[in-house]
């Protein structure tokens, strides 16, 4: 199984996840709640924000900080970024189909590679 299988249930997932968390952000507006329950709200949307989610602090050979977040593979905004790029490499792979050129020019092309 590819990524390329699991889009639509990739693409599925994230849209739930926006609808759940937009979701959330409007509960946080809403005046009907104290603010005791907006603060755990924010609170659990921002530790949900940050799941799956490292933080490595290290220093360079020279001997400067730095810091990197990593995200895992399975972090909403890493799969929203591999859906994103597999469509437009499908995008560009039809457009690369329709064009004459590539008919002409394509296996010529791929000797060099």
């Amino acid at each position: 199984m590819t990524f390329y299988n699991l889009k639509p249930k990739v693409k599925q997932y994230l849209d739930k996840y926006a609808a759940w968390t937009s979701e959330l952000k409007k509960q946080i507006s809403d005046d009907g709640l104290s603010d005791d329950e907006k603060a755990k709200l924010q609170q659990f949307l921002t530790e949900l924000q940050i799941l799956d989610v490292a933080r490595i602090r290290t220093k360079l050979p020279d001997g400067k900080p730095v810091e990197a977040i990593l995200l895992c593979p399975l972090h909403p905004l890493r799969l929203a970024w591999h859906l994103q790029l597999s469509e437009i490499f499908s995008s560009l792979e039809q457009k690369t189909r329709e064009y004459d050129g590539y008919k002409k020019h394509g296996p010529t092309i791929l000797k060099i590679f």
